[in-house]
């Protein structure tokens, strides 16, 4: 092939490339999942975000409807997943249409944690620890300036759910073990209660006959850490299965599930 021949060919391919990609862009709208905003707390001394999810009928105008709300700690990384199986199971499921929360912090450590103390779940010291304790100051936080605001800026209706994974499990059951809670109830997926020589089982265990814990609904996903973990998980696995017999009996719904086969992550 001549070389004019080829550089036109080069030409004519560079067009259809530039204005293909030009008449797509021109079709592309975004999809959005939520609405991302900012919250100084006075309680905290520092700037906190949090991200929104508002199912379809939101957007209707001619609707006074409230919606229960989900409270999602580590919203950072858990809040696409949350609402996309929110907005899916609204449909097969019947899952009731619900706002969805992701709650971000600047300390994890601290903010979830309920006591200082620098031991890993062996009873160790470790370091990266010392900054742990922070998680009555966290709480209040949530239930005196986050809820608050949210319930002022949305259509949110006073059934509230907390919902974390691991340290924000802890968090989670931490904020149920203390009672008189702003929570109807409370989603805990597989705890860390092995937290400072397990003393979430001291919590629950010394406040289960307390009228403060009434009407509360809990869900306990743990999975089985025993597959395919590279190290000991036993103070976790023993932690877990140790608070869940301690759960009072005025509970209005307790679900468990074990998952057979599946790790902490």
């Amino acid at each position: 092939m001549k070389p004019i021949a080829l550089f036109r060919m080069f030409i004519c391919l560079f067009l259809l490339l530039h204005w293909g990609c030009r008449l797509c862009a021109q079709n592309e709208h975004s999809i959005t999942l939520g609405f991302q905003h900012q919250l100084f707390s006075q309680i905290l001394q520092e700037e906190q975000k949090y991200w929104v999810y508002v199912p379809p009928s939101y957007s209707d105008t001619t609707l006074t409807e409230k919606y229960p709300v989900l409270y999602l700690l580590d919203g950072n990384l858990y809040f696409h997943i949350a609402g996309g199986i929110v907005h899916y199971s609204k449909g097969p499921f019947k899952l009731p249409e619900t706002l969805v929360v992701g709650i971000l912090n600047t300390d994890r450590i601290r903010d979830f944690t309920p006591s200082q103390s620098d031991l890993n779940m062996f009873g160790e010291s470790i370091q990266g620890l010392e900054n742990s304790g922070g998680a009555d100051t966290f709480l209040s936080y949530i239930e005196k300036e986050l809820i608050p605001h949210v319930e002022a800026q949305y259509r949110a209706s006073s059934y509230r759910i907390l919902m974390g994974h691991s340290f924000g499990g802890l968090l989670a059951g931490y904020a149920f073990s203390k009672g008189n809670s702003p929570f109807t109830s409370f989603l805990l997926i597989d705890p860390s209660f092995w937290w400072n020589n397990a003393e979430m089982v001291e919590y629950v265990q010394a406040r289960k006959d307390s009228a403060l814990l009434l009407g509360i609904s809990i869900y306990l996903g743990e999975a089985d850490n025993r597959s395919e973990s590279y190290f000991d998980n036993t103070p976790h696995i023993e932690a877990i299965q140790t608070w869940k017999k301690q759960l009072p009996d005025s509970l209005i719904r307790f679900q468990h599930d074990y998952f057979q086969g599946e790790t902490h992550a």
